[in-house]
């Protein structure tokens, strides 16, 4: 699924751990993820997968504000779509 809208994120988010991970119901899902951080102190990502309009990827310097994005995106794709499953793979990074 390819949106203009979207950032492409960098080859190292995809080979780093997840945070926390939801997957829907129409096969969509949004991932949170920690990455070795850049030297601008981005370290953070939220990955999504969706058709909606209102989703997007980004990446972050702190938790704090992915975890937002994470719950923003969540709650849009929701409208959707019935959450099928919902995991916190390393709670200590929470």
């Amino acid at each position: 699924m390819k949106n203009s809208n979207y950032i492409t994120l960098p080859k190292r988010v995809f080979k780093s751990p997840l945070i926390k991970v939801v997957n829907f119901e129409n096969g969509e899902y949004v991932n949170l993820i920690q990455f070795k951080p850049y030297a601008n102190g981005l370290q953070y990502a939220v990955c999504v997968n969706s058709k909606n309009p209102f989703t997007s990827n980004q990446m972050f310097k702190t938790l704090e504000t992915a975890l937002v994005k994470f719950e923003t995106m969540k709650r849009n794709i929701s409208y959707d779509s019935k959450i099928r499953n919902e995991q916190t793979i390393d709670s200590n990074k929470i």
